[in-house]
């Protein structure tokens, strides 16, 4: 069961209201609600929630303190969809989305998924960060018409914090809606010494706490109603669906009117839970001289770690010192609770924490129980938080989202890092066949260079070629479309794609069909795949990809079709044209201009439908 359990009236409410969580009236100095990061991916503009907080549109965004990496915009403007989800920014290949962070703490991670458009429910894919699985083949097919929300909690230092959405192989597509990255120090979770327990009932100590990520399965309130967003943005559900036992037996407390008695110094604050938790509990009917227990049962992954949290706050007794109690853990465990000597004081929060095992059954279970020593006999539970500690390493990243892969603009990402790819990518795919000429020369945006003559076979460069070539803008532009089909978006990926099949006649001018030598053209595909490394110490060098040029060009020479009439001692020229030929269809490029430490990532925006999603 994933922690955000009612999401349709979250859905509903982000219909009535534009999406903006809210942050309530501080009532602690001691901590003030965070204003970073929220981010509307794949939108132009900011989106509120509930008056005050801001999802930042990250696209066309000046800011230098993220980077959403290449990717895609999707939209879909129905006023059915919330805002917030109108828009997602869709990665087709590995990639990151960055952040820089400003100082080493816990923070709150959450991800927004909803399918705005059909295709998005076929999406698979992967994401990672600080070196953690956090999602692994992760699909919203099974979800619900609601948004879902995934929250973790990590410790991330000081620098740049990336997240990895990596498409699975079975999928072409990774997406995201939303994503904020904030501080949540007021979470107060121990590295060391906190209780473990297992299913047996063993118990011993957890270290380490702090260095794993923790994933939120379940928030419950106890005796209390659905708390839609509390001053941290938290969803808390009631827990009626999850009592088990003796449910007949139990009740809701008389609510708490009064704002609890917050004591730093016995561990919870104002933000470690909403008020609405402590105000509520859920507790034994009074029953003359009965001991009951009342147990719960919460679905859990099978056989893994889970970080759990139970609140209490006595508001159940008349007078101090008057209620002790027992809590369970797989009925195996149970820890004595004593309010008054925890706090000292009559309605104080307090909370525990342990470190479940749980076992194979997929669920775990906790009771509470009077006990006989109580002058009262009662038991009460205000509030619970269950999450998963995630274990699964992210392994080796791929190239596409190594940091140490230099990031560039549209134009760039197409035609390589240097001009010589731009070269072979234009060659390589639209060679045009002209009739002999006297004038034996290589014509390209303005440039000629002479070729091979017979008497400089042997090797030799023309003495006039200038390596240093300087290309403008203007002549590149036009090899690059404004509008295609998706998997034509990266022209050089493309391309590479037809020469790995072997068939990179299919994507020629068709003027050249049937014209161009075969062994003329699969060479320059293999130049055009060499330029095209990942890494730049295995891609040739200015000159060693003019002699493969330069060898294409004479393996054309020796198969060019002449009229009868030719001259058979007439030579022949190609002209290399700038005009790719493209699809017929189009797709509009953007650069992103808010690249993060020299980064210059690049967004692509789709024209998408603006009919209403299908239910």
């Amino acid at each position: 069961m994933e922690m955000l359990h009612s999401r349709k009236i979250f859905f509903q409410l982000c219909f009535f209201f534009p999406l903006h969580f809210s942050s309530l009236l501080l009532l602690s100095s001691a901590f003030t609600v965070p204003d970073k990061y929220f981010i509307n991916c794949g939108a132009r503009k900011n989106t509120t929630v509930n008056f005050t907080q801001v999802f930042v549109a990250d696209s066309n965004s000046k800011s230098n303190s993220f980077s959403t990496g290449k990717s895609e915009v999707v939209s879909n403007s129905s006023t059915s969809i919330p805002e917030l989800y109108q828009t997602a920014r869709v990665y087709r290949q590995p990639c990151s989305y960055r952040f820089v962070i400003d100082q080493n703490s816990r923070y709150i991670l959450r991800f927004h998924f909803f399918a705005s458009r059909a295709d998005l429910y076929d999406a698979l894919f992967n994401v990672s960060a600080s070196g953690f699985s956090l999602l692994t083949n992760f699909s919203i097919r099974n979800s619900t018409s609601s948004p879902l929300i995934k929250e973790f909690l990590l410790s991330i230092p000081q620098g740049e914090f990336r997240i990895h959405f990596i498409p699975s192989q079975q999928s072409s597509l990774a997406f995201v809606n939303a994503i904020e990255v904030f501080l949540a120090n007021e979470t107060r979770i121990i590295d060391n010494g906190t209780t473990r327990v297992t299913s047996a009932g063993n118990d011993s100590t957890y270290n380490g706490l702090l260095s794993q990520a923790l994933h939120t399965i379940h928030r419950i309130n106890f005796g209390g109603s659905l708390i839609e967003f509390d001053e941290l943005w938290r969803s808390w559900v009631p827990d009626d669906s999850y009592l088990i036992l003796h449910s007949d037996s139990a009740m809701n407390s008389t609510l708490y009117t009064q704002t609890p008695n917050y004591d730093p110094e016995r561990v919870a604050q104002y933000y470690t839970a909403p008020d609405r938790v402590y105000q509520t509990a859920k507790q034994l009917k009074p029953v003359n001289n009965s001991i009951l227990n009342l147990t719960w049962s919460f679905p859990v992954s099978k056989n893994t770690k889970h970080f759990v949290r139970v609140h209490f706050c006595d508001i159940i007794s008349k007078t101090l010192a008057d209620l002790q109690f027992n809590f369970y853990i797989y009925s195996n465990f149970d820890q004595w609770i004593d309010p008054y000597n925890r706090t000292g004081a009559f309605a104080t929060p307090f909370f525990i924490d342990y470190v479940v095992d749980s076992d194979d059954s997929g669920f775990t279970n906790f009771s509470i129980s009077p006990s006989k020593d109580s002058r009262i006999l009662n038991a009460f539970v205000n509030g619970l938080e269950i999450m998963e500690v995630m274990t699964n390493k992210s392994g080796s990243i791929p190239p596409e989202c190594d940091e140490s892969v230099k990031k560039h603009s549209p134009v760039i990402i197409i035609i390589g890092s240097v001009s010589s790819i731009l070269i072979v990518v234009l060659v390589a795919l639209h060679l045009k066949c002209k009739k002999a000429k006297p004038d034996q020369s290589l014509h390209f945006g303005g440039i000629s260079f002479n070729r091979l003559t017979e008497g400089s076979a042997a090797g030799s460069l023309p003495s006039n070629l200038n390596l240093s070539l300087r290309i403008p803008f203007a002549e590149i532009q036009p090899a690059v479309s404004n509008l295609l089909p998706i998997e034509e978006v990266n022209l050089a990926e493309w391309g590479m794609m037809w020469q790995r099949k072997g068939q990179l006649e299919k994507i020629i001018d068709p003027m050249l069909v049937e014209k161009i030598k075969p062994s003329s053209l699969r060479k320059f595909g293999e130049t055009a795949e060499k330029c095209l490394k990942a890494k730049s110490v295995e891609r040739p060098k200015m000159h060693e990809v003019l002699y493969d040029l330069q060898y294409a060009l004479r393996l054309q020479e020796t198969a060019m079709q002449r009229d009868p009439h030719e001259d058979s001692t007439t030579n022949t020229s190609l002209e290399l044209p700038l005009v790719w030929h493209l699809a017929s269809s189009r797709i509009s490029m953007e650069e992103d201009d808010h690249a993060i430490r020299g980064y210059d990532d690049s967004d692509t925006t789709l024209s998408e439908s603006r009919n209403p999603i299908e239910n």
